[in-house]
């Protein structure tokens, strides 16, 4: 049927998406139909347009370089400087799809351009190398341009920049500037040659050709202007800042001083011909003598002494010979000839010629001769002549002079008046090599030792220093006052022992000197540095020492003694806590009243060893009332603690107590209560009464009595109650004071108790006494018809009697009976 629609058919809907613009794009489909519910049928539709972006970046820190740039700088790399060189740059693709590179050049051909890789995926780089490779001087500029497919920097362009200086040549001799045109000459620049004897060779110097420009410098020729110097140069281009070698050689081709002008030919735009002048001297074949000692010239006709060629050969001992070597030297060009070697002068027999040179020495060669000093008599300064034959036409009797001296000092040292052998080992208290023992924390000990010059000559010492193993705890606290000594003349210097740490100490003492068979003097010095320390103990209580306040705890304080009937002892103990044994002498008593107080046991060693103990006894026994001090001290070796003291103190009594009830004793512990002395309280109800008694405490003695408030105790102690207690606990002699307890049954029948009263009386501490008293419990109660009958109840009834119900009323009396039970 025409125009008549389909059922059930397809149909597809294409939509194409083609962006203009990067980023999101958004559109809305509509589709007009016939549906008469949906005629026009819309969707969104959406996409994403991707691009690529370049940015170039050069420098460090990386610095961005904007298309089209012609900023030229060191901080960007488009600065190339004054030298050849290689820049590297960044490129980076900052859009979303691939960057491609198709090709890189630079608009100058000193400038090369390559990049890496050549497709940059979104956020990734590529590296572009510039390498300039200058082939003239001058200012050098480029536009260096990447093709790429940047849809708007599709040719992306910087420009770079250098600056070539042109080529400078410079000539060194020796690392000193020669100038171009130079016509001195020094050997410090190795233009002066020096002398070479004709026919014996050549001198070579070198020279160093520098280029100190931007552009390369050639080298096109060097030469000189005379047959007797030949020229030579080891490049023909130096790159800037480069160098090469010029070889110059003398070769004469006869005697006499020979002057030339070397030429470097070379491409330097105003300095083309480099010229310098050099001088050498070719002198005649002759022998040359010349005598040097320990690397030092002998002149001839030297009348002066030194150690440093060997003409002084110092001091030497008698009968101890040494020896000198002397060299002979040619340093001419001709064979030296030695034809005798002498020695002569009134001393000529303390010398000894032992060795002979040789007869022929050859041109640069040498040979050696040894004197010997034989020392044979004491004397200073012995002095004499040394004669050299030879064929040196000026020098023909080489002489000089030589001497020495003989000494005979003799070293010795004494400890204590005591001779101490040279290379003592075993030091003794005798001679003070051994200092004994001192504390490490605070002793030291000192010793002075004498230095005597039993010989003939001066005797010359260095200050005595200390070696070995403890060297650092011995100190030559006072030096020699002179370090030379006349024959016969002593000097004393003093070492100090000061223990750093226990045990064995030992070092060496050095004294340098000039004594023959004795140098160094040295011997073994020692000394025992002491740890011991020393603390002691009462009731497990450390006591310190010059302790000056004694106390219970500590048991330094004996407490109160009853000078009639009692003393009291106390055990002390004296600890070792150092590290070496403790030695001590038996603990004595001084002070006011050192008699009321007697060490009864000593300790049991006087040696105490690391880590141990011992314990004495102390007994208090007061002579009199108050207060008994005294110190005791200990005798020992503890370096800050000796001695060893400490301040005890006890006190006398003479107190004496007494109680009563009812102006009658009461005796202490007494167990039987009586209504006499009011122990026993009598009888009183329990649920009424109470019974109260006083008592009286007196202090009978001559001295202070202490007390403690009264206790109650025992079976039925809270029946009784202190209720007024002692308006004191310190009671003088004579004094009294009372207390009250009072009676309150808590049930029937007999009640005890026990009464304490804490006291420093000797013998009575603690004062009890037992007391006791009787509790009633009398209780009436009525009953009716089985029923209580309250007492003062004003309510009757018939359930307990009390109403009696209703009664006829006759003419005769009528009793009704009701039994009440109580």
């Amino acid at each position: 049927m025409k125009n008549c629609p389909l059922f059930s058919r397809n149909s597809t809907l294409t939509v194409q998406f083609n962006p203009t613009n990067a980023g999101t794009r958004n559109g809305i489909v509509s589709i007009s139909n016939d549906d008469s519910d949906e005629g026009t049928y819309t969707f969104a539709v959406q996409g994403f347009a991707t691009e690529q972006e370049i940015n170039l970046q050069g420098g460090s820190p990386a610095t961005n370089i904007p298309n089209g740039s012609n900023l030229i700088s060191n901080s960007i790399n488009t600065d190339f400087g004054t030298t050849a060189g290689t820049r590297t740059y960044t490129i980076q693709n900052l859009g979303t799809s691939n960057l491609n590179l198709t090709s890189a050049w630079s608009s100058n051909s000193d400038f090369a351009v390559s990049y890496s890789p050549s497709t940059v995926t979104p956020g990734g780089t590529a590296t572009v190398t510039v390498v300039f490779n200058p082939t003239s001087a001058g200012t050098k500029n480029a536009t260096i341009s990447i093709a790429n497919n940047d849809s708007d920097e599709g040719t992306y362009s910087f420009n770079v920049s250098a600056v070539i200086a042109e080529q400078e040549i410079n000539l060194q001799g020796n690392s000193i500037n020669i100038p171009t045109g130079s016509t001195s000459y020094s050997i410090a620049n190795n233009t002066d040659f020096g002398t070479i004897p004709f026919g014996s060779g050549s001198i070579v110097r070198t020279f160093t050709i520098q280029n100190t420009g931007g552009y390369t410098l050639s080298i096109w020729s060097s030469y000189d202007n005379s047959g007797d110097f030949s020229v030579s140069h080891a490049a023909s281009t130096i790159a800037p800042g480069g160098t090469a070698t010029l070889t110059v050689t003398f070769t004469p081709t006869s005697i006499g001083v020979k002057t030339a002008t070397i030429t470097i030919d070379n491409n330097d735009s105003n300095e083309g011909t480099y010229t310098f002048n050099v001088t050498a001297n070719s002198t005649p074949t002759a022998p040359e003598i010349n005598i040097i000692s320990n690397g030092n010239n002998i002149i001839d006709g030297s009348n002066t002494y030194s150690t440093t060629n060997n003409t002084e050969f110092g001091e030497t001992y008698l009968g101890i010979t040494t020896s000198r070597t002397f060299t002979i030297q040619n340093t001419g060009s001709a064979n030296l000839t030695i034809s005798n070697t002498t020695i002569t002068g009134a001393n000529a027999s303390q010398f000894d010629i032992t060795t002979f040179p040789s007869a022929t020495i050859a041109p640069g060669a040498s040979s050696n001769f040894v004197i010997r000093y034989n020392a044979a008599a004491i004397g200073s300064n012995i002095a004499v002549q040394v004669n050299v034959i030879s064929n040196d036409s000026d020098e023909a009797t080489y002489n000089f002079n030589i001497r020495g001296t003989t000494i005979n000092p003799e070293i010795d040292v004494l400890g204590n008046g005591v001779s101490i052998i040279n290379g003592d080992t075993t030091p003794t208290t005798a001679d003070w090599t051994n200092f004994g023992e001192i504390d490490t924390t605070t002793g030291t000990i000192t010793r002075t030792f004498s230095i005597t010059n039993q010989g003939t000559t001066n005797l010359i010492i260095s200050n005595p220093t200390i070696s070995g193993t403890h060297a650092a705890d011995f100190t030559v606290t006072t030096n020699p006052s002179s370090t030379t000594f006349a024959a016969g003349v002593t000097r004393t210097f003093v070492v100090t022992f000061n223990p750093s740490a226990s045990g064995n100490r030992n070092a060496i003492v050095n004294i340098t000197n000039n004594d023959s068979n004795e140098n160094p003097y040295t011997f073994h010095i020692n000394g025992f540095g002491s740890n011991s320390e020393i603390n002691l103990t009462g009731n497990s209580t450390s006591i310190v020492d010059g302790d000056t306040t004694p106390s219970i705890t500590d048991g330094t304080d004996f407490g109160n003694t009853d000078i009639t009937f009692e003393t009291k002892t106390q055990t002390f103990v004296i600890q070792n806590t150092g590290t070496t044994n403790l030695n001590i002498d038996n603990p004595t008593i001084t002070g006011t009243h050192a008699a009321d107080f007697a060490v009864t046991t000593n300790p049991s060693t006087l040696s105490i060893a690391p880590g141990s103990s011992t314990s004495f006894v102390v007994t208090f026994n007061p002579s009199a009332t108050s207060t008994r001090s005294a110190t005791i001290n200990i005798v020992n070796n503890d370096g800050n603690e000796n001695p060893y003291n400490f301040n005890i103190r006890g006190n006398g009594t003479d107190t004496e107590m007494d109680v009563q009830g009812n102006t009658i004793s009461i005796a202490n512990g007494d167990a039987t209560p009586s209504l006499t002395d009011h122990t026993d309280f009598g009888s009183t109800d329990i649920n009424t009464g109470t019974l109260t008694r006083t008592f009286t405490i007196a202090n009978f003695g001559t001295t202070s009595m202490t007390i403690s408030n009264p206790t109650i105790s025992g079976t039925n102690a809270s029946d009784f109650t202190v209720t007024t207690n002692p308006s004191g606990t310190t009671f003088n002699g004579g004094s009294s004071r009372t207390f009250t307890i009072t009676f309150n049954p808590s049930a029937s029948g007999t009640r005890t108790a026990l009464v304490t009263i804490n006291n420093n009386d000797f013998n009575e501490n603690p004062y009890t006494f037992a007391i006791q008293g009787f509790g009633n419990n009398v209780e009436i109660n009525i009953t009716g018809l089985a029923n209580s009958i309250v007492n003062g109840d004003t309510t009757p009834t018939t359930t307990d009697g009390t109403d009696f119900g209703n009664v006829f009323f006759l003419l005769e009396p009528h009793q009704v009976l009701l039994l009440y039970k109580i």
